[in-house]
Order: C-alpha cells, then sequence, then structure tokens
C-alpha cells in the first residue's frame, strides 16, 4: 500500500465529508471546522461523494498490485525482475539461498510481532489505560468488523511462507519440509504455534472491536509472541546450522 496515496485518498474523502454535513454536525466550536471520521455519516446527500472516494481507493489499490506484481515479474527498480534476484541469490544482499531463508522467516516473525504487539496489543494497551475510544480507532478494520478474519490472515501468510503452498499443505520444496526431516520435533512445534495463534485469535469475541480488553484478546497476543519466538530463535537456529550447504537450501 502507497501511505502517501491513501492518506490523500482519505484527506478528499474528508473534505467531501466536511462539504455535505448538515447543520447537525457542526463542531462545538465556532470558527473550528475539525469534523472526526466517525461523525462523517454515509446519506443520500454525500453518496456520490462517497461513490468517487470508493472508486479512487480501489483504483490506487490497483495500481499497488500492479507495480508490486511488475517489481517480482519484470523489473525492480530498474534492474532484473525481483523473482530472479531471489532465485539466484548470487548478488545484492541475497549472496546464498540461506540469505533468501532468513529473509522469509524474519518477514514471518515481523508479521507475528505486529499483530501480537500492535494489531491486537495496541489497542488492547490504550484501552487498558482507560483510553478506550483511541483504542478503538487503533482496531484495524473496525469500520467493517472483520478485524479477527484480518489477524488470522496475516498468521496464514506465515502458515504459507512455511508450508511453501497456499492451501495448508506442505510442499515438497518448502521449509517445512527440509525441517521435519533435520528436526522433526521442531517441525511438530513450529506447526503447532501456526496453528494455535490462528485459532487463539479466532477465540476472541466478535467483533473484536467490542471485546478488547477481553482474556481471549491477551491468549491471542500471547500466542503470536510465542510464535514469534519460535521463529526468530529456534528456526533461524535450526536453518543456520545448515549453512554452507546450499544444495539442500536450495
Amino acid at each position: 500500500m502507497k501511505r502517501t496515496s491513501i492518506t490523500t485518498a482519505f484527506a478528499v474523502a474528508l473534505t467531501l465529508g466536511l462539504a455535505s454535513c448538515g447543520s447537525d454536525n457542526q463542531p462545538d466550536n465556532p470558527g473550528d471546522d475539525t469534523v472526526n471520521a466517525k461523525d462523517i455519516d454515509y446519506t443520500s446527500a454525500n453518496s456520490k461523494s462517497w461513490h468517487n472516494y470508493m472508486i479512487n481507493v480501489a483504483l490506487l489499490l490497483s495500481d499497488d498490485a500492479q507495480s508490486l506484481c511488475d517489481a517480482w515479474t519484470v523489473s525492480y527498480n530498474g534492474g532484473e525482475p525481483f523473482a530472479t534476484t531471489f532465485k539466484n541469490h548470487s548478488k545484492g544482499a541475497y549472496q546464498s539461498a540461506l540469505n533468501c531463508l532468513e529473509q522469509i522467516v524474519d518477514g514471518c516473525a515481523d508479521i507475528a510481532n505486529e499483530v501480537g504487539t500492535a494489531k491486537i496489543g495496541d489497542p488492547y494497551n490504550l484501552y487498558m489505560a482507560g483510553r478506550t475510544e483511541e483504542a478503538l480507532y487503533a482496531v484495524e478494520s473496525w469500520y467493517s468488523w472483520h478485524s479477527r478474519d484480518d489477524y488470522t490472515n496475516n498468521i496464514r501468510s506465515i502458515r504459507n511462507s512455511y508450508y511453501g503452498s497456499l492451501d495448508g499443505t506442505v510442499n515438497t520444496h518448502s521449509m517445512s519440509a527440509l525441517i521435519a526431516e533435520a528436526d522433526p520435533d521442531l517441525d511438530a512445534r513450529l506447526k503447532a504455534a501456526i496453528q494455535k495463534a490462528a485459532d487463539d485469535i479466532q477465540a476472541i469475541p466478535q467483533p473484536f472491536r467490542n471485546h478488547i480488553n477481553s482474556s481471549e484478546a491477551n491468549v491471542a497476543m500471547e500466542s503470536c509472541a510465542s510464535l514469534e519466538a519460535l521463529l526468530s530463535n529456534d528456526l533461524k537456529r535450526a536453518l543456520n546450522s545448515m549453512s554452507g550447504n546450499d544444495e539442500m537450501l536450495d
């Protein structure tokens, strides 16, 4: 996502919303034309503005997706496709198969951390500090009420990276298959930790925005932290123990 582009689109939406607000939504302080996003309603009067906003956001998302695909398959920063650099692992930051595997694992660990400490943790900490309204707005996807599914899909992306597939099966050429052969216990623990994190997120009562301070949310944060530690420490240690065996790591 291009933050600048989306921020601009959101600013436009707020401007359009402000232009459509009736007298019932006037600010309390004369001369203060600030309106919070939560106070901007979809009405027949501003429906065209919201429609235009959604079109522009969709176009931005489409452009980002195409740019990402082109960087992977056509050219990255004016050079060869990133896929070529990554698969050949012979230049830049990727000088070996181990470098590439570590990049994937680091990304997975970052995701586990973000879900636990930011996506669930930030709203939870704000709520526990008595800042309940800020906690609500810190919830990702609070308008759509899809927060739990979004977080669970983040965990599934870790599973897909480790399994080397998109459907929950273990690919023959995957980190899971590699670790299962070298350390079956570690592979089993990783699979269990990934599943537990996903299950514990889904166990948070729906919607998350109404159960920010639930005991289930706290359990989910702990599961994400355990998964991150397992990835950052145990999995990376196991992969590093295979350093020099590029044929196997390939």
